[in-house]
């Protein structure tokens, strides 16, 4: 009976250890899942954090590109516009069968002596009978009355006494076509006189241009 009730005391006993050990193993398993997790979810955190981050990146980037391409496309006036009304006077004077040429510092039309846009300087100008101050400009923008952008006129192809001298200019940022045939008179002291073009079809073809469009004719 001694040896009975010794060996169910260590039966008793081994069976305490063996769930003993049983419920740390299971408490390291719980504890390593635990962790693996947590290790998932942060590394899900940080791709997920990594995607948001590229695509704001390529977000801030082709929000930056249209910005700049908006901000080139709606200059005044650049090379782009100016090869635009260099098409558009040539067909133009097609129509009114005349031959308009570009007058430029390197090329310049003589109108009745006159030069531009090298001679603005030497000129006193008048638009519809009130003094005017004219300057040329390569963007549209200064701070004269009126921002010379282009010239053009048929000077060297028009009959005797019938030329046209065009002034293409920005006026408080907005596009005015402006027009002289004077032939005579001291333009030093007494002004070259310059109205605005009752041509439609050229007015609103410059005015297409700088807007950013091209004019049809």
């Amino acid at each position: 009976m001694k040896k009975w009730g010794f060996g169910l005391a260590g039966f008793v006993l081994g069976l305490a250890i063996i769930l003993v050990v049983g419920i740390t193993l299971e408490n390291r398993q719980t504890q390593q899942v635990t962790t693996n997790s947590a290790a998932e979810s942060k590394a899900a955190s940080t791709a997920d954090q990594t995607t948001k981050t590229g695509t704001s990146s390529t977000s801030e980037s082709t929000a930056s590109a249209t910005s700049s391409s908006t901000q080139k496309s709606s200059a005044l006036w650049n090379h782009t516009k100016a090869q635009k009304l260099s098409t558009f006077m040539s067909a133009w004077g097609n129509v009114m069968d005349q031959q308009y040429e570009e007058s430029t510092v390197s090329s310049p039309v003589n109108f009745y002596g006159m030069k531009f846009p090298q001679d603005l300087s030497e000129i006193r100008f008048k638009v519809d009978d009130a003094d005017a101050t004219i300057e040329s400009s390569t963007s549209g923008t200064g701070n004269k009355d009126y921002e010379l952008v282009a010239v053009y006129s048929d000077a060297a192809t028009a009959k005797s006494m019938g030329a046209h001298l065009y002034f293409f200019t920005l006026h408080n940022g907005s596009p005015v076509t402006l027009i002289t045939q004077q032939t005579n008179g001291d333009v030093q002291s007494d002004g070259l006189y310059f109205k605005p073009t009752a041509n439609k079809s050229l007015s609103n073809g410059f005015a297409t241009i700088i807007d950013g469009g091209t004019p049809s004719m």
